[in-house]
């Protein structure tokens, strides 16, 4: 199939100053892909600049994939493959030398879809009601997501499922009749699993879940979908295909930084005057595009938007105003851009007549980004695999519970049968290479909220430009209650299931995964309610900037126990409802109408790295 054609930079930037976009999205991954539909589906015009190109046309789960479960006597058995394409795609990144740990397990998609192409199909919502307070999200994106459906307009999108369709179950028990192999396989997955948790807690009530990623087939196998699986590129192909006059894609261009100015309204703000960017082979130098007012709004991962932040001196920015020369209750700045010496000019009087007043004047060092790049976390999982040659179960099954507590903290409990098929990652035996062994593995994973370590960043490497990683990664608990519990869920497990092997009398303990292997660091652009809280606020607007916002993990104020890939696009959804109010300022006759600033103002302010 022949890829639409994008646009190129020159058309972009002829476009642009005709009839300026009033929405520039950079990233079109879980973000800044579903940012775009929803401000498509709302009617108005986005240029989305992506630094890769169509490597996939949908999810790879939707597309041929490699198994190497050659010897399987059933090759219908569904596999969940996209790790094995996940690491043949990702782009690592540098990881600063003294850094614990040493490298870091996850990477960069850079391709139209971005990390949507890969997702795992498992995207539970986050149990906010146990999310301590002091470390969850605002209390208005908290009532978006739990109460006002923003949850299920996010689970309806992800599983492909239109509004006029029955909202389907979250667990698929009652999809499958009572005499199928999948009814079957799954009853007795969550009986021996419910026996282990009723030795090892108690009596344990809470639902076993099969993930939902992906809308199953009723009366049919588990783990086949006929709406295949959700990626934001199919969405992005279709309008492009449509020569949908409200999209714009520039693609294999990379956004290196901003040029910034000081704000017109309000007047201690900032405002993004130019982005600068090059082709993504870097044979091009870097050539500028005019916002013209346009709301940018970054979506460029984790890493890559703090990066994009850093190097254009956002951490640097700091409030100068002299007192007033003007009328009484206004005040002008003088200062642009950072003060070098860290000296600062005489506040004037707070007056609460002037939008200029909200200035947050108890910043110690004056930088309200100072966080920009901080924070970086990835939750903690542990995990431990067992085999039993003779036990061979029905179907893979796999099935989930949480608040499982581990020491007291609370867990993500996630166990799956003939986890060699499904996931196919092999299984290390001491042999020479890992095997897919005949035979049922089960993979049990335990996943746990954690606050955001402000012991790692992304740094900015002076010599390349390009993010440095700097990693110091603190453990969630490193008591030995900890291991002892999880040696002792292992084991009641390890019963459960009938794995234990003449050859292996204990089960494996479980052992610490790497620091970013499965995408979903957070952080470094944390969203709060104040300024002095996070770089972003409620609606993802970054606190300094007029016309900047932030939509990927990189906002959340904490680590969620599992995928956040639901909760992000319910963030994505939400926010491209609101773009249009959130830009409506003085100067802007309508809402879709990009603001032009006064001639007059300070001139841009250039950071080069």
């Amino acid at each position: 199939m022949a890829f639409p054609r994008t646009s190129t930079l020159s058309e972009v930037q002829l476009a642009h100053a005709s009839n300026p976009f009033p929405y520039i999205i950079i990233g079109s991954g879980m973000g800044g892909g579903t940012l775009a539909r929803r401000l498509i589906q709302n009617g108005h015009r986005v240029l989305l600049i992506e630094k890769g190109g169509l490597d996939y046309s949908t999810h790879v789960l939707n597309t041929s994939r490699p198994h190497f479960d050659h010897e399987s006597k059933d090759p219908s058995t569904p596999a969940r493959d996209n790790e094995v394409v996940f690491q043949q795609t990702r782009k690592p990144w540098a990881v600063k030398q003294g850094s614990t740990p040493s490298e870091f397990g996850g990477g960069a998609i850079n391709a139209l879809g971005g990390r949507s192409l890969m997702w795992s199909l498992e995207t539970p919502e986050i149990n906010l009601k146990e999310t301590p307070a002091n470390m969850s999200f605002p209390k208005s994106v908290v009532k978006y997501l739990t109460r006002e459906e923003g949850y299920e307009k996010a689970l309806r999108l992800m599983a492909n499922s239109p509004p006029s369709d029955p909202f389907y179950p979250n667990t698929q028990v009652e999809m499958a009749s009572a005499d199928s192999p999948d009814r079957t396989s799954v009853d007795d997955a969550k009986t021996r699993l419910k026996h282990a948790l009723d030795r090892y807690c108690g009596a344990h009530e809470p639902p076993f879940l099969i993930m939902n990623g992906a809308e199953y087939s009723t009366q049919k196998e588990l783990y086949y979908f006929p709406q295949g699986a959700y990626s934001t590129v199919d969405y992005l192909l279709d309008r492009l295909h449509a020569k949908d006059e409200k999209l714009t894609v520039l693609a294999n261009y990379e956004v290196t930084s901003f040029a910034t100015e000081r704000a017109t309204w309000p007047r201690h703000m900032f405002a993004i005057q130019n982005i600068l960017l090059r082709r993504a082979d870097g044979l091009s130098g870097t050539e500028e595009l005019p916002t013209q007012g346009a709301a940018v709004i970054l979506c460029a991962g984790t890493v890559d938007s703090a990066a994009i932040a850093l190097r254009s001196g956002l951490n640097k920015l700091q409030f100068e105003l002299d007192r007033p020369s003007g009328p009484p209750g206004h005040h002008s700045g003088t200062s642009s851009g950072p003060n070098p010496s860290g000296s600062s000019s005489t506040l004037p009087p707070h007056d609460s007549s002037d939008p200029s007043s909200d200035l947050p004047y108890h910043y110690p060092d004056r930088r309200p980004g100072r966080l920009i790049g901080k924070g970086l976390t990835d939750h903690e999982i542990w995990s431990t695999r067992f085999w039993n040659p003779d036990h061979i179960s029905q179907l893979p099954v796999e099935l989930s519970t949480r608040d499982i507590k581990i020491n007291g903290h609370n867990s993500l409990l996630t166990i799956c049968t003939q986890a060699e098929s499904f996931y196919q990652h092999g299984f290390a035996t001491g042999d020479a290479e890992p095997l897919v062994k005949k035979g049922n593995t089960l993979n049990v994973m335990l996943e746990f909220e954690t606050k955001l370590d402000e012991s790692s960043s992304v740094t900015i490497d002076p010599l390349t430009s390009e993010p440095l990683l700097d990693l110091h990664r603190k453990l969630l608990d490193g008591s030995e209650a900890f291991q002892d519990d999880l040696r002792l869920l292992a084991k009641l497990l390890y019963d459960s299931f009938d794995m234990p092997d003449p050859k292996n009398a204990k089960p494996p303990q479980p052992v610490l995964g790497q620091f970013g292997f499965v995408a979903h660091e957070v952080g470094t652009m944390r969203m709060g309610e104040k300024p002095e809280q996070g770089v972003v606020d409620e609606n993802l607007k970054v606190h300094f900037m007029n016309n900047l916002f932030v939509c990927d993990l990189s906002v959340f104020p904490f680590s969620p126990m599992a995928n956040p890939s639901l909760t992000l696009a319910a963030l994505a959804i939400r926010l491209g409802d609101r773009l249009p109010s959130l830009m409506a300022v003085p100067g802007r006759k309508r809402p879709d109408q990009p603001y032009q600033p006064p001639s007059q103002g300070t001139p841009a302010v250039h950071y080069v790295h």
